[in-house]
Formats: C-alpha cells, sequence, structure tokens
C-alpha cells in the first residue's frame, strides 16, 4: 500500500540534481536590496571592522536567504543600533532596543501620516532594562535631546537616511 506522494518527482537525476548549480545564492550577489557588510558600514557611518565585530557579538545579522548579505530592513536594525551605541549602550543592549522597537514600528507603519516624525524615547534603569515611549511631533517641530537621563532618538531621520543613501547608491 502506498501512501500519498508529498513531493514531485523530479526529471533529474540524484547526480544531476547535485551538480545543479545553487542559483538563489547567484540572484542574492545580483539583488539591489541586498548589501554587503562594506556597504552597510559605509551607510551608517560605521567601519568594517565594527560590523564584523557586531556580527559575531549577534548585535547585527544578515539576511536569511541573502548569500551572506544585508536586506534593507537589517541594514535599518543596523543604523538604529549604531545610533544607540552613540549614545553608550551595548551593542547587545542597543540591539535589543531595537528589536522592540521595530515591534511598534511594525504595528504603527503606515497608519500614521507622513506629516509626523516618530521618537524613541528610551529611558534605562538599574537592571540593563529600558523603559520606550514613542513620540510623534509634526514633521517641521524637533524634540531637543539634551537630556542626560534618557535618549531621544530621531527614527524618522534616521530611516529617511538610510533609506536616501541606499536609493543614491543604487543609481550609480
Amino acid at each position: 500500500m502506498q501512501g500519498p506522494i508529498l513531493f514531485a518527482e523530479s526529471p533529474l537525476t540524484k547526480k544531476e540534481a547535485l551538480m545543479q548549480p545553487i542559483q538563489p545564492a547567484e540572484i542574492a550577489r545580483q539583488s539591489t536590496n541586498l548589501f554587503s557588510a562594506t556597504e552597510v558600514a559605509e551607510t551608517i557611518g560605521a567601519d568594517l571592522e565594527t560590523i564584523n565585530a557586531w556580527l559575531q557579538v549577534g548585535a547585527i545579522d544578515r539576511a536569511v536567504f541573502g548569500g551572506g548579505r544585508f536586506s534593507k530592513y537589517e541594514l535599518q536594525r543596523a543604523a538604529l543600533t549604531f545610533e544607540l551605541v552613540k549614545f553608550g549602550l551595548s551593542p547587545p543592549s542597543a540591539r535589543d532596543v531595537v528589536w522592540e522597537m521595530e515591534h511598534d514600528l511594525q504595528i504603527w507603519a503606515g497608519t500614521i501620516s507622513n506629516q509626523y516624525k516618530a521618537y524613541a524615547i528610551i529611558i534605562p534603569n538599574n537592571q540593563k532594562k529600558w523603559l520606550l515611549i514613542w513620540c510623534w511631533k509634526v514633521s517641521t517641530e524637533k524634540i531637543d535631546p539634551s537630556s542626560q537621563s534618557h535618549i531621544i532618538l530621531p527614527i524618522s531621520d534616521i530611516l529617511a537616511r538610510v533609506t536616501n543613501d541606499t536609493e543614491q547608491a543604487c543609481q550609480h
């Protein structure tokens, strides 16, 4: 008695199937939506050694199917991580904050008018945790980030800069 066939039969023999070129990696290398570690470093203003060190400690990731490259989402995460590290957070802590922000950004993306800019206000506590508060201001208004007790991160400005830099690089 034979059960249902779950996979389609391949017209290739096992040996022929093994000899086929791996095309997804080649497509990934040619994609304008994927970026090398050097391109990520240049876009966010870091050096390549920093990017490689962050990859080793898990502060940033490459695209799952990117052939060792970064998607635009990993590039954006790296930019936000870099900005938080400038405020004194360790790369792994900055990554955790970015992941928490990303969840909120996915919920609010597209529902807030472009006339507003997003700011993340990050207030750390003594247990290496933080309180994340969102503020949406009319795009002509700015928040003064002068306080030392918390971090005010201009999310909209950072993501717009990354998007503009990558679009300009793709045109050249």
